[in-house]
C-alpha cells in the first residue's frame, strides 16, 4: 500500500470525525432546555462551583458566543484538512474513476456524516452529549482563545462592524412613536397574563419564597400529652383544638426533646370508647420532622410522598420549633391568592395608559413576545412580558428606578410586585448611541454581576453582545 493511501485512511477518519463532533456539541449545547440544564445541574451535585459536567455546561453557556466561534473554527479547519488530505491522494496515480469515486465520497461524507447525521443525533442525544462531551469543549475553548480572540478582534470584529446596517448597529429598530404604540397595543390584546394565571403564578412563587416555619403552629401554642395521660385529658384538648394528632412526649418530659410518636386522637378515642384500647400508647404513629427552613413547596412534597399530614418542625439544632399541618399550609396558599386577587381588582389599572408624548405606563404583565422579532434581539423563552425582559436584562431581580435600553425605547421600573416589575414606564428615547441591551440599575452591592457583560447568557435579550467591542 502506497504512502498516500496510508496517510488518507489515517487523516480522513479522524478529521471527518473531529468534524462531526463540532457539529454535534454545537447543536447539543444550542438546543439544552431549562429542564436539561437543572437536570445536569442535580446530577453533577449541583451548582457549588466543582467541576461536574453540569458547572462545565454552565460556564459555556455563559459565553455563547466563543462556544460557536471555537467550534466553528475548528470545524472549519478540520473539514479544511480532509480535501487537502483527498486532494493530495488524487494528485497521486490514480485511474479517473477512483477520482470521481472520491469527490463524490467526500461530499456524501462531509454533508452526511459531518452535518446531517451528527446534528440529528445531537438533538436526541443532546443531555448525554453534554454530561459526557462538556468539560472538553470547555477545554478547547480555553486551547483555542488566543486564535479566536486574534480573528474577533482583527477580522470578525470590523466585518461586523462595516457590514451591519447604521441603522442598527446602535441597538437594534429605531421605532417612531406610532410604532411603538402599536406594539404596546399588540401585547395588551394578545399577551397579557389572565388573572386565572396571575393567581396561579402567584402560588407557585409563594410556595417557593415561604418556609414551613411561616405556616407552622409555633412551639408556645402546640398541645401535647404525656404517654401517661388518660381518655379525659385528650377529650379535653380535642374539644378546645379540634386536633385529629397529637403529639406525645414521655412521662414529665417536653416537647422541646421530641415526641414519642403521635396520637390519632379518632381512632383512639373511638377504641377508648369500645373498650379496645388500654391507653395513649396503644395507638402512636411515628413521629415525622421536617426543617423549618424547608420551603413550602419541598414541604408539601416531602409530606405527600410520606403520605403524612403532620409534622414536626425542627431548628439545624434538633430542637422542635413548632407543629406544621397540610390544612395550614394549603390555607395560607388560597388566603394570600384570594387577598392578591381582591386587591388586583380594586386597583385595577389600565395594561397600557398613555402619560406624556412619546412615554406610556404599561403593566408588566403586558407581552413582549413580538419585541424580540422588533429589536432584532435573541429568543428568550423567559421573557415573555415586560416585566421579564427587564429581569433578563438586568440580570437580578428589578428595583424601583431600574432603567433598561431596548433600541430607542427606554424601559423604567415605576413600582414592583413582589419580586418583579408590576408598573413600567415605556418611552422613547431620541438620543443616538444607545446601546441594544444596556442596563442602569440602581446601585448595588459590588459582588452583582455588571450589567451588559458580554458573556452573561445564553439567548436572553437586552444583552450586549459578547465580542462586539
Amino acid at each position: 500500500m502506497s504512502a498516500a493511501w496510508i496517510t488518507l485512511l489515517l487523516a480522513a477518519p479522524l478529521t471527518l470525525a473531529v468534524s462531526a463532533f463540532c457539529s454535534a456539541m454545537e447543536t447539543a449545547l444550542f438546543s439544552l432546555s431549562y429542564q436539561d440544564f437543572q437536570r445536569l445541574r442535580r446530577e453533577s451535585g449541583g451548582g457549588g462551583g466543582g467541576g461536574g459536567a453540569g458547572e462545565a455546561v454552565a460556564r459555556l453557556l455563559r459565553r455563547p458566543r466563543a462556544v460557536l466561534v471555537t467550534l466553528l473554527l475548528i470545524n472549519t479547519v478540520a473539514n479544511i484538512t480532509y480535501l487537502v488530505v483527498t486532494s493530495l491522494f488524487l494528485m497521486s496515480d490514480v485511474s479517473p474513476w477512483v477520482a470521481a469515486g472520491v469527490n463524490v465520497f467526500n461530499v456524501i461524507a462531509l454533508t452526511l456524516v459531518g452535518e446531517v447525521l451528527s446534528k440529528t443525533l445531537a438533538g436526541r442525544l443532546r443531555v448525554e452529549l453534554a454530561r459526557r462531551l462538556g468539560p472538553t469543549v470547555w477545554v478547547l475553548v480555553g486551547v483555542v482563545g488566543p486564535v479566536r480572540t486574534t480573528l474577533e478582534r482583527g477580522v470578525l470584529g470590523p466585518l461586523v462592524r462595516l457590514l451591519t446596517p447604521s441603522g442598527l448597529s446602535q441597538g437594534g429598530a429605531r421605532l417612531s412613536e406610532e410604532e411603538l404604540r402599536g406594539l404596546l397595543s399588540l401585547g395588551q390584546r394578545e399577551g397579557s397574563i389572565g388573572a386565572g394565571e396571575t393567581g396561579l403564578l402567584r402560588q407557585l412563587v409563594r410556595m417557593n419564597s415561604l418556609q414551613a416555619r411561616d405556616v407552622m403552629i409555633p412551639r408556645t401554642e402546640v398541645e401535647w400529652i404525656d404517654a401517661a395521660a388518660g381518655r379525659a385529658e385528650v377529650e379535653a384538648i380535642v374539644a378546645r383544638t379540634g386536633a385529629t394528632r397529637l403529639p406525645v412526649v414521655g412521662v414529665g418530659a417536653s416537647i422541646d426533646g421530641g415526641a414519642l410518636g403521635m396520637l390519632n386522637t379518632k381512632r383512639y378515642l373511638a377504641g377508648s370508647a369500645r373498650g379496645q384500647l388500654a391507653g395513649v400508647s396503644a395507638t402512636l404513629e411515628p413521629a415525622h420532622y421536617v426543617p423549618e427552613r424547608a420551603s413550602l413547596e419541598k414541604l408539601l412534597d416531602n409530606l405527600r410522598t410520606r403520605g403524612i399530614k403532620t409534622a414536626l418542625c425542627v431548628d439545624e439544632h434538633g430542637g422542635v420549633t413548632g407543629l406544621v399541618r397540610v390544612q395550614d399550609a394549603a390555607a395560607r396558599l388560597v388566603a394570600e391568592s384570594a387577598a392578591g386577587a381582591q386587591a388586583e381588582g380594586n386597583d385595577a389599572e389600565p395594561a397600557v395608559r398613555m402619560v406624556g408624548l412619546g412615554a406610556w405606563e404599561v403593566s408588566g404583565r403586558l407581552s413582549a413576545v413580538e419585541w424580540s422579532e422588533m429589536f432584532g434581539l435573541p429568543q428568550d423563552r423567559r421573557a415573555t412580558t415586560v416585566a421579564g425582559l427587564i429581569m433578563t436584562s438586568l440580570d437580578r431581580v428589578p428595583r424601583v428606578g431600574d432603567r433598561v435600553s431596548v433600541g430607542n425605547v427606554w424601559l423604567e421600573v415605576l413600582s414592583l410586585d413582589g419580586r418583579v416589575a408590576d408598573r413600567v414606564l415605556v418611552r422613547l428615547n431620541q438620543a443616538d448611541g444607545q446601546r441594544q441591551g444596556q442596563a442602569e440599575g440602581t446601585p448595588e452591592p459590588a459582588a452583582r454581576s455588571e450589567p451588559g457583560r458580554s458573556d452573561q447568557g445564553l439567548g436572553q435579550p437586552g444583552r450586549a453582545r459578547e465580542g462586539a467591542a
